[in-house]
């Protein structure tokens, strides 16, 4: 999971423009309305930002060969995972963030009330020769 962070936080700082803040970029993605949006993608990292509404279910899905990172920035969501014979439902609110390892079938639902529900989704092939995680 810290390979993929550092990965996460390499890739967003080389790809974001030098003449925009922090603050400013994080601003953007808040008001962004489009359901999905996937703003970098090389061959072993994917940074997309999704946007639901209650309601709104990313069906069963699996990722065989990249850890997922969510991280919530408005809203919450429901992330369920199915590992092995077990099911884990877990509640991710404004701010907390979750993982989801390769191979692991997932959904993720819009459950919050009163906002659309926005969320960055870091992919991150952790194995990849052609990104540097130190």
């Amino acid at each position: 999971m810290l390979q993929a962070l550092r990965a996460f936080f390499n890739e967003l700082n080389r790809a974001k423009s030098d003449n925009v803040t922090q603050s400013e970029w994080l601003a953007s993605l808040i008001k962004a309305d489009k359901t999905h949006v996937a703003f970098f993608k090389n061959t072993s990292t994917e940074i997309t930002l999704n946007s639901m509404n209650k309601g709104d279910v990313i069906p069963r899905e699996i990722h065989a060969a990249q850890d997922q990172i969510v991280l919530v920035l408005t809203g919450e969501l429901g992330v369920t995972k199915w590992i092995g014979d077990s099911t884990t439902y877990t509640n991710v609110k404004t701010g907390d963030s979750v993982v989801i390892s390769a191979g692991t079938p997932h959904e993720l639902t819009a459950i919050d009330d009163n906002v659309a529900t926005k969320f960055m989704s870091v992919y991150a092939q952790i194995n990849s020769s052609d990104t540097n995680y130190t």
